[in-house]
């Protein structure tokens, strides 16, 4: 991550963040319900273009990453890296569609990630060459990668976002962290084993799926579960995750409601560790926000209803 900026005090960050916040979109129903009013916000916001929705939510986590004193760069730091690895295989994928350069440069304009790894993203090289550098060079991801040229082979860039997302998370919560972000990535690796479960039991997939060990749910209960190929065993492990019920509802709906109870979890935080509870409250917020807006874009002919009810409320 680049730190060239020595940021400002906490409190100084705490209080530009609090005027921010005023900034958030409120009224979902009125930019869902109305097409008028949702064209209106992404043109005067993001010029118009998908694409600048995420650039939009990159251009906040740099900017409070800049803003941010050593200490708090240090606590955030695997936040910045864990949500950069979608950077880092977005321009993998505008690299495999043959896009023009100034498409990856656009992206990587507000990126956090290392100088030498966005100047290799901006050069000419073929894609399986590209995958092949970042099994060398993704020591800010993991504590090694060793095949991810054969992942991609195999599996493609989402199997490379995959085993960077997996690896990266087996990095992180082997690490000393602060107790707030500890919490964000404990329920994120239950999160993201529950929608593995999901896939391999609704989707009849024959290979085990990859369990990350760390989350609050110990990884043997979700090996059980796969090899019972009983769809009960997902309902169940998400109702110890959340005490709800979600027999019988979809991928997308149980992505959502584990999305809004991250968004709770956040906010009791944010009362317990003031400060650290605030700021990663505004990151996920900004992250939740640009998801929803993605959503509405791509489903622009979908019955209203139905994107309404995948929208999370912040």
């Amino acid at each position: 991550m680049e730190t060239e900026s020595a940021g400002y005090p906490s409190e100084y960050l705490v209080s530009r963040i609090r005027g921010r916040r005023a900034g958030f979109i409120k009224e979902w129903d009125d930019i869902t319900l109305n097409p008028g009013t949702f064209e209106s916000l992404i043109i005067t916001r993001y010029g118009g273009l998908k694409e600048e929705i995420r650039i939009g939510m990159l251009r906040e986590f740099q900017w409070v990453y800049n803003q941010m004193n050593k200490k708090l760069k240090e606590i955030f730091k695997p936040f910045f890296i864990y949500f950069e690895i979608k950077t880092l295989t977005a321009c993998l994928r505008y690299k495999m569609k043959n896009e023009p350069v100034k498409e990856i440069e656009s992206l990587l304009s507000f990126s956090l990630l290392p100088e030498g790894i966005k100047g290799h993203l901006k050069t000419g090289e073929e894609l399986p060459a590209a995958v092949e550098y970042f099994e060398e060079e993704t020591s800010l991801f993991s504590s090694g990668i060793r095949g991810l040229k054969n992942v991609f082979l195999k599996e493609g860039l989402k199997g490379v976002e995959e085993r960077l997302f997996r690896s990266c998370l087996e990095k992180i919560i082997h690490s000393s962290l602060h107790p707030v972000i500890r919490n964000f990535f404990v329920f994120t690796i239950d999160s993201r084993n529950i929608i593995a479960l999901y896939k391999h039991l609704q989707w009849d997939i024959t290979s085990m799926p990859y369990f990350i060990q760390g989350g609050s749910i110990m990884k043997s209960q979700f090996e059980k579960a796969a090899q019972s190929k009983e769809l009960s065993g997902i309902s169940e492990l998400v109702h110890r995750l959340t005490g709800h019920d979600t027999e019988g509802q979809s991928l997308s709906k149980i992505e959502t409601l584990l999305r809004t109870l991250m968004t709770k979890q956040i906010r009791t935080m944010m009362r317990d560790n003031s400060d650290i509870g605030l700021i990663l409250d505004y990151l996920w917020r900004r992250f939740i926000e640009a998801q929803n807006l993605s959503i509405i874009f791509y489903g622009r002919d979908v019955e209203k209803e139905v994107i309404k009810r995948e929208l999370v409320t912040i």
